[in-house]
């Protein structure tokens, strides 16, 4: 029972994943024309932002399956470790 290890592993994936994007990124804009003819500049979301949320799910996630497996004694702190 230890559904929580693989969330847990691509987190740390995409952790190091998001920190060497993050290091090759630029920020990027781009020219919006609506339909009344107006023109605004719009700022692209960074993948490496997307890549940080995705991150943020993956770590909040695998802390609360292993929470909840530590809660209803599926992960003991004694040899097999998990039952």
């Amino acid at each position: 029972m230890a559904c929580f290890l693989i969330p847990a592993a691509e987190a740390v994936i995409t952790t190091v994943a998001t920190k060497v994007i993050k290091s090759k990124e630029k920020e990027e804009t781009m020219k919006v024309s609506f339909s009344d003819g107006t023109i605004a500049d719009a700022t692209k979301i960074k993948f490496s932002t997307k890549l940080g949320w995705l991150n943020k799910l993956l770590w909040g996630g695998s802390a609360l399956l292993a929470f909840e497996h530590v809660w209803h004694g599926e992960v003991v702190p004694f040899f097999p470790f998990l039952t």
